[in-house]
Parts: structure tokens; sequence; C-alpha cells
């Protein structure tokens, strides 16, 4: 036959192994294995090619920093190029730098004090405080490794000035300091003691036999030296309305107002009156017209006359009110407040003013009583009526307080607020809970976190922090790690029952709120509807960035779980999946006899199966709900990661 010839040709070399990537500052090393009998190879980056290479290394520079960026590589021989390797990553950065100088420094005079808020820089793990007695240095460390954006500096003369700068801290180095501060601390000044034989706050009027020397509290409440003899307080208490107390008490009844569940007359006393020290006069005046049964509130509004045995210190300029509840009368200072434990951040879209927060503190929040008597005694020129809007404000107060205004353009509504915390701190030892009968009950634990913090009081602290409030079960850990709504009874709900849940779901009767027995969905008689929607979900999610924004009032009061449920919702909504529950069946034989057989527990601890009991509303009304606000949703957004 005729002669044929052939050359032989090698493979295709196999595609590279062990390629890694390893990025610099604008800039990524690749190497790789070597590939036996190649004469080269060729990088790829995000799929062109960008480099031949005779060895195994190549370094890829002129990147953009935070950019990613994929890369293969590619052996050739004489017969061509071989398959591409398998794909790495790598995304360059520059190199780290010390911090920024701190911005937004502020200083705030107190008594032998100087208290500083600055804002928070970027990348810095802790600042260094330095102060001078002259201006522009040189300065001297006072506090180095400060790890929030606030510090009071005490020990200091009063009538001498200081001068600060704060500098920046991480670990590649110190920035440059700040712009610099300067601050005199001042000693209060004492108001001269005065004398009076009337009293008129907020239109209620005490009058007294004779003068007795009286002053004002920091929160602008009144204190008068007894014992003194009052003789008229007006409005005049008619039998039924207008009442007053003194040291009202959380059980039994109240004296104020006939249309409010459990009024006794008997707790008014008769004038003349001898005030002895020690005693809060408790006064209201109730809602008008007279003749509304149906009233919500019953009380226009209330004030408090403090009696004590002398002369508060400084005359009270320094001196919270003492709490108006029960027989303790302890003094809480104002000077004594950790006001650089107060975040500093900046300001959102709807910020409500400072005066607005004032304004809803600055009255005595009587809110001693439980259940609906709660609800009936609130002053409407105190404070809402029903308990989620309570909890919108409170939420509300706190947050504004973690802003960035200069310390004395906050003292007078943080003055009032924490006044407000002491008052709940004394309503939480007389027994209040704020229990089931006056609906939804969510925000009063915020208030004596938030004084318990700044009071730096280790008692209040305690109480707090072991007191179980509505919050504390409204929210449980559910399967597989998921925060769910709703309760298992204990203080708001003593009679909760397996059976009690599914009538609540096939019948709408009994309880709104219970929580889903099994721990898969969200509790309620409809998950994302009710109470979830209205009344607390909303509230939850302003106590949550409260306390997120707030790291300090986390080591009093730290609900992961209900830090856990807001996150949640705002993020996802309703949870209902996965549900391995039958829904519940009335039809056909009813309620009662389809229990235990169609749907209901199955005897062992779960639940009979089926399709779920509310599919379709898994992952719906994200963030819905009534009592938020724009500025808590501002803030969510701003500062929640």
């Amino acid at each position: 036959s005729a002669s044929v010839s052939a050359t032989p040709q090698a493979p295709l070399p196999a595609a590279p192994s062990g390629l890694s990537a390893s990025a610099g500052n604008a800039q990524v090393s690749l190497q790789w294995n070597a590939v036996s009998g190649v004469t080269g190879y060729k990088l790829y980056r995000n799929s062109a090619l960008v480099a031949s290479s005779t060895g195994t290394t190549v370094t890829d520079t002129g990147l953009t920093n935070g950019t990613s960026y994929s890369y293969q590589v590619s052996a050739v021989n004489s017969a061509g190029e071989g398959a591409k390797s398998t794909a790495v990553s790598a995304t360059p950065q520059a190199p780290p730098t010390a911090p920024a100088a701190p911005s937004g420094l502020n200083a705030s005079p107190g008594n032998a004090q100087v208290t500083l808020a600055w804002s928070a820089v970027s990348g810095a793990t802790s600042y260094n405080v330095k102060r001078s007695t002259v201006s522009g240095g040189s300065y001297m460390n006072v506090q180095t490794g400060v790890t929030s954006t606030g510090f009071t500096n005490t020990g200091l003369t009063n009538g001498t000035t200081y001068y600060y700068v704060i500098s920046a801290v991480n670990g590649v180095g110190e920035s440059a300091n700040s712009s610099q501060v300067s601050a005199q601390p001042t000693a209060p000044s004492t108001p001269p003691a005065g004398s009076t034989d009337t009293i008129t706050q907020y239109g209620i009027t005490w009058t007294f036999d004779r003068a007795y020397p009286f002053g004002q509290f920091a929160n602008g409440d009144y204190w008068v030296v007894g014992p003194v003899v009052i003789t008229h307080i007006t409005p005049d208490f008619d039998g039924t309305h207008n009442g007053w107390e003194v040291n009202p008490v959380t059980a039994g009844g109240q004296g104020f107002d006939t249309r409010i569940d459990d009024f006794s007359a008997s707790l008014v006393h008769a004038l003349p009156y001898t005030a002895q020290g020690g005693q809060s006069i408790v006064k209201v005046i109730s809602k008008q017209p007279l003749s509304d049964a149906a009233c919500r509130s019953c009380v226009q509004t209330a004030a408090v006359l403090t009696v004590l045995s002398t002369a508060p210190p400084g005359n009270g300029v320094d001196v919270f009110r003492p709490p108006y509840v029960g027989t303790a009368k302890p003094y809480y200072y104002v000077s004594t407040m950790r006001t650089d434990l107060l975040p500093n951040y900046a300001p959102v879209t709807h910020t409500p003013t400072l005066d607005s927060i004032y304004d809803r503190f600055r009255r005595v929040q009587l809110d001693h009583k439980n259940g609906r008597t709660s609800n009936y005694l609130r002053p409407e020129d105190s404070m809402p009526f029903y308990g989620a809007d309570v909890a919108l404000g409170t939420n509300e107060g706190a947050l504004r307080l973690m802003m960035n205004d200069p310390l004395s353009a906050k003292t007078p509504a943080l003055v009032a607020y924490v006044q407000a915390g002491i008052d709940f701190y004394h309503f939480i030892l007389s027994g209040q809970r704020w229990t089931a009968g006056g609906g939804e009950q969510p925000g009063n634990k915020l208030v004596p976190t938030f004084a318990a913090v700044m009071l730096d009081n280790q008692a209040m602290k305690d109480t707090v922090r072991n007191t179980v409030l509505y919050e504390d079960e409204h929210v449980q850990a559910g399967q597989n790690g998921v925060a769910l709504f709703g309760h298992k009874g204990g203080t708001f709900n003593p009679i909760y029952s397996e059976k009690g849940y599914w009538a609540a779901i096939a019948l709408d009767q009994g309880n709104r709120t219970l929580a889903d027995p099994y721990g898969y969905i969200d509790g309620g008689t409809e998950p994302g509807a009710y109470y979830q929607f209205c009344c607390t979900s909303q509230p939850f999610k302003g106590v949550a960035l409260s306390l997120k924004l707030m790291p300090a009032l986390q080591q009093v009061w730290n609900p992961t779980v209900l830090m856990q449920y807001a996150e949640r919702w705002v993020t996802f909504g309703v949870w209902t999946q996965p549900d391995p529950c039958a829904p519940p069946v009335t039809s056909g034989a009813g309620f009662d006899a389809n229990y235990g057989v169609l749907f209901g527990p199955d005897g062992h601890g779960g639940c009979i199966h089926g399709a779920g009991r509310f599919p379709a509303l898994h992952g719906t009304n994200a963030d819905g709900g009534y009592r938020g606000t724009s500025f808590q949703k501002d803030l969510w957004n701003a500062y929640w990661r």
C-alpha cells in the first residue's frame, strides 16, 4: 500500500492546581502549583487575559481598592493552551491608617466637673481625653482608652477655665487632636430661702395657716418644710371628684375620682390637715364634664407637693423630687448623673424638639395603680390614656436624649425623664407591674432602666433587672431560634391554657396575645394582626432601638429575644412558616368535638400535623403596626447596623 506518516503531539496541559490570591494595596499577588512539561502560563482577571508568565507567581497591579476581582490561570505547551483553573477572588484594600481627628466636641460645665461629648470616628477603638488650663495647650492626658463618645472630668476647681481636645486611637496609631473646646465649672447657685402661705402649680393651689419655708426641686415641683397645716386645696374635693391622697400606694383603692375603679373617699383627709415631713400630697383636677362617666382619662392634671422635715441640700436646685408613692422619700441628685454615658448621634430628619420631650415629662406621671385603674388615672395633661401610647412617648424620650445636642440644651428634658424613671422605680417597689386589665402595657421598663443608668444606682439597677414586665413576657424564643410574639401566662395571663390558644385562633374567644404553645409561629388570634399590629411591635422596636443605641442600658436590661424579635419584625414581618400544625376545624362536629382529633394537641406534647395554621401570612406586614414614629424609623435606618 502507499506509505503514510504521522507526527506524535503532546496532549494539552492540565489545568493548574492550588491557585491562591493574596490582596494588597491596589494589587493582588497570585501563585499556583507548577504543571509538568509546560512552556508558560496565562492569567485571567474577570475572564479577560491580563498576563503571561513562565513562572508560577504574578502580581496584578493598578487595581481599585475595595473592588473584588476573580482570577483563573491556564497552562500552555506546544499543543496549545489547557483548561483554566478553578477561580479564586480577592479584594485589594488600602493599608490601615490612624483614625481621623474627632469632630463635634462640646463641653458642658457642672459643679466641679465638665462633661464632654463628641462624634464617633470610623475605625477608632478608643479615645484619649486631654486637658490644659491654657488655651492652645500644652495638653495632659486626663483619661486614655475611653471607649464611649462621652466623658465627665470630675474633681475640678469651680471658677477655673479648662481647655480640652480629644484624639482617636486604633491599632495603627493616634489621630491628631480635635478642635479645642473650653468650659468653666461652677457651683450651683443656691436659691434664697423663702416662705409662703400658698403654693400654686398647674392650676392647683395649697393654702397654709401661715407662711412656711418652701422651694422647688430640680424638676420644678415644690417642697415645703413641715409640719405644715394645710387649710385649703383647690379645686375643692367635692366628695367624688378633684381628690387628693397622702403617699399613694399601688395596692387598694384610690381617692382621686369616683369614675375610676376602686374609689374610696376615705382616702381623702379632712381639712385642715397637718402634713408631716416625709409626706407627698398628690392632688388632681378631675376632667370635665364631671357627668361624663365614660371619661378616658378621668383626670385632667395632677401635681405633687412634698413636705420635708428640713430644707433639701442647696434648697433643692440639685435634688430630684422624692418619689410620691409610699413612705420612703430618698434624695437623688442631678449632679451625680452619668451624662458621659449618653450617646452622641447626629440627628435624623424627623428629630423632635427637646422642648417637646420636656413638655411630655415635666408633669408628674401618675401611673402607680395596676390594671385598668392605671389608664383612667393617667392625667391627660401629663400622659396618654392607653399603655401603648405611653410607650410611644417613653421610647421617643429616651431616643431623643441620645442625639448630639450640648448637655446644657438636653438638661431640662433629661431631668424630667429621669424624674419619671425615679417614680417608676418606686412604683415597682410598691408592687406596680402594669398588669392586664388596662389593655397592652409596653414601654414602662425602659424609663427606670434609663434612670438607673443615669444615676448609677446599683439598687435601682438590680430591681429593674430582676423585675418581669410586659416586654419580658410578650416575646418567646421559639423553634429554631426564632423570636416569636405572644405570652404564656405568668404576670399577664395566669389562666393561659393550650385550649385557650386554640379557642382564640378558631373562635376569637379569650385573650388575643397568647403564644403558640408549640413555638413555631407568632402568637395571637391572627399573627400580624390585632395587638401584635396595633399596640406592641412598633413599641417593641422603639425599646430595642433604645437599648441598641445606648449600650450602657444593656448592662441593666438585655432582652436578647426582644431585640431579635424587633429586627425580624422590621426586616421580615410575620412568622408563620415552617408550621407542621393542622389549622383549626370548627365545621361539622364543631370546635370541642374536633379539638384533639382534627387539630390541636396530639397527646404527646406536640400538635396534630397538617398544612399549617396561617401559611399565607408568612413574611407579611414587615415593619408594620401603629405606635411607631418617623423619628424612630429614621433612627433605625441610620443606626441599627
